[in-house]
């Protein structure tokens, strides 16, 4: 139940664009936005990919400094990753996303199923790498 996130956004060539975004999660008691630069991926064309698991919501908005004077803001924008489908996956962050919703969802067998799935293959991972 992850969420690869794109956000693209449009400007000219010389501008230097900033993300302002926050990552609510459960855990987190801080409310803080962070700023990443955003890097053209073409000739005025922004981009940042983030990762979002089961039950985050990312806030963010953009802002645009041309010629060293901050620009354009954009408003504030809110992605949530909710999805309510199981899908069966054997990479890491799938099996720890497939555990949180267990969790969220009181499915206690679905949790243990998923705690044994990664500890074969964090076990398989670390015999496999240990003699390199």
């Amino acid at each position: 139940f992850q969420r690869k996130t794109i956000i693209e956004y449009k400007s000219g060539e010389k501008s230097k664009v900033y993300i302002h975004y926050l990552i609510d999660r459960e855990t987190r008691k801080e409310k803080k936005y962070e700023v990443e630069e955003m890097h053209p991926i073409i000739e005025g064309i922004y981009s940042k990919e983030f990762l979002l698991f089961f039950g985050e919501t990312m806030e963010y908005y953009i802002t645009e400094e041309i010629e060293g004077k901050e620009g354009i803001t954009t408003k504030k924008e809110k992605i949530e990753n909710r999805p309510m489908e199981s899908r069966s996956s054997e990479r890491r962050f799938d099996i720890l996303n497939n555990m949180a919703v267990s969790q969220s969802l009181q499915d206690e067998k679905g949790f243990f199923k998923g705690m044994e799935r990664y500890g074969k293959m964090d076990y398989l991972v670390l015999s496999l790498f240990k003699g390199k």
